[in-house]
């Protein structure tokens, strides 16, 4: 039984101006106790985007319109709100200190609602969490924080989980509908990601104050690779487009591939005893799904690829998965899957009378919109996957690319 809580009366900050320039598609969005930050990737620049309400912890998100920002500041009481690229927090929800006092971390499901992990000093939370800060409960733990991604092959919740009570210590679970399962004991409490190109997971974390640590997990838990450096990480998030690592440490932030190697590294400017708590790359969430995607219904995704309005743009769809990914230029994939629904969608677009949108131009937003009428017999379960790319000569090879999406038949 999924119970509903009810929160606290919007709060709406009042923040005139931006700060800063407004961020790219591409730039990493750092957060940090003086407020978020983006960062070029190419010429290393670094801006102020906009500050927040206090001086406490906070982190930071893309939303899922793909343009402004999610940003979490856990003074008290926790605020949930969202910024615009110009810098204005535009508004804020507010939770009673009494309920939730800290956010563990957050990802986007094919709802359109975030899954989160809320932490008080008593118990823990997973929630889904809605855009306007409406939320429901999936799992309560009665310590402990937990740090939420989605795997993306299943659509099963993993959840980086350290606690004082069983299981005690850290613990990577996954969450089957009600049903939640150890996968592996951490040597570490961690923040998780995962990436479509391998179907692993990456988590990150500190062995000690002046180790850092990552592992690389296949979805059974089993270690494809543990790596150690020195200081400290604190956050995690993988770039969709090439599934290298961006790991954020005290003082810099480091590309990493998923076999270890250091690919860039770059400086980030730290006030006084200030550290990045979380990262995120902006423009990421080029496709999205919202809706119920139950049998009778019709699932909608919204594309968002600024960099390529006007352009045009072509989607598929398959039934097996996300892999093997198609190798692209600029070391990035597209993460589908050839099967014979992928070779009808590709060849011929649009199926009548099932999909709408698969093929078009994007606006001069670089928005489209894409239908999948779901069949009252579709059973329950069935997952579908979803790729977009749009013809640009300004990125390598010509396509822009779009993260793949998936959905499951609820």
């Amino acid at each position: 039984m999924i119970a509903r809580i009810v929160l606290a009366p919007l709060v709406l900050a009042a923040v005139t101006a931006g700060v800063g320039a407004q961020p790219k598609p591409g730039d990493l969005l750092v957060s940090s106790d003086t407020g978020v930050r983006s960062i070029d990737r190419v010429t290393g620049a670094e801006a102020l985007v906009g500050p927040l309400p206090s001086n406490s912890r906070r982190s930071v998100w893309m939303a899922a319109n793909n343009t402004d920002i999610r940003i979490v500041d856990q003074a008290r009481p926790l605020i949930f709100g969202r910024m615009s690229p110009s810098g204005v927090l535009v508004s804020a929800q507010s939770y009673a200190t009494s309920m939730y006092s800290g956010m563990a971390g957050m990802t986007l499901d094919q709802d359109g609602r975030f899954i989160a992990g809320f932490v008080t000093s008593r118990s823990a939370a997973v929630v889904r969490l809605s855009a306007s800060g409406l939320f429901s409960t999936v799992a309560l733990f009665s310590s402990g924080a937990g740090f939420p991604t989605i795997d993306r092959d299943s659509g099963d919740i993993v959840v980086a989980r350290s606690g004082t009570t069983s299981p005690s210590g850290a613990h990577l679970l996954r969450m089957t509908g009600s049903a939640i399962t150890t996968l592996t004991t951490l040597p570490f409490p961690g923040v998780v990601s995962f990436d479509d190109a391998s179907g692993n997971y990456a988590v990150v974390g500190n062995a000690s104050s002046t180790v850092s640590d990552y592992l690389v997990l296949d979805q059974n838990g089993g270690t494809v690779l543990q790596w150690q450096g020195p200081g400290g990480f604190y956050s995690v998030t993988t770039d969709p487009e090439t599934g290298n690592l961006f790991l954020v440490r005290l003082d810099d932030i480091l590309e990493v591939t998923l076999k270890g190697a250091v690919l860039r590294t770059w400086p980030v400017k730290r006030e006084h005893s200030q550290v990045f708590r979380s990262i995120a790359i902006y423009g990421s969430h080029k496709l999205v799904g919202s809706g119920s995607a139950r049998p009778g219904t019709t699932y909608s995704l919204r594309l968002s690829m600024p960099g390529s309005a006007g352009r045009p743009y072509r989607a598929a769809m398959s039934l097996s998965g996300l892999r093997p990914a198609i190798p692209l230029p600029g070391r990035r994939t597209i993460n589908l899957a050839i099967d014979a629904l992928a070779r009808v969608t590709i060849g011929n677009g649009d199926i009548p009378g099932v999909t709408q949108g698969l093929r078009g131009r994007l606006d001069a937003n670089g928005s489209a919109t894409i239908a999948v009428k779901l069949p009252a017999s579709a059973p329950v379960g069935l997952r579908l996957f979803v790729a977009a790319v749009a013809e640009n000569p300004a990125f390598p090879g010509g396509i822009d690319v779009a993260p793949s999406a998936a959905f499951s038949v609820r």
